[in-house]
């Protein structure tokens, strides 16, 4: 999963989008999700955190069984 290698790159998730195919075109459903670094927070901590954060919302949203869905991710450079 990218989200494993993103973690194990260090590399934190800043938020991410939703997409849906729509007559054979991929189109954005408005949905999304970020993360913000706290003002203390340890790059590793925010790292975790980051990739915990996108995989709850990756894991809990609601899926209409008649779409396909994509989850486009933005990570920290």
């Amino acid at each position: 999963m990218a989200l494993d290698q993103l973690e194990t790159e260090g590399i934190a998730i800043l938020g991410g989008d939703v997409y849906e195919m729509q007559r054979e075109n991929l189109q954005s459903n408005y949905d999304n999700w970020y993360c913000d670094r706290g003002e203390n927070e340890s790059k590793s901590a925010f790292v975790s955190r980051s990739i915990a954060k996108a995989r709850e919302y990756v894991s809990n949203y609601k899926l209409n069984r008649d779409a396909e869905y994509y989850f486009a991710i933005v990570p920290k450079s």
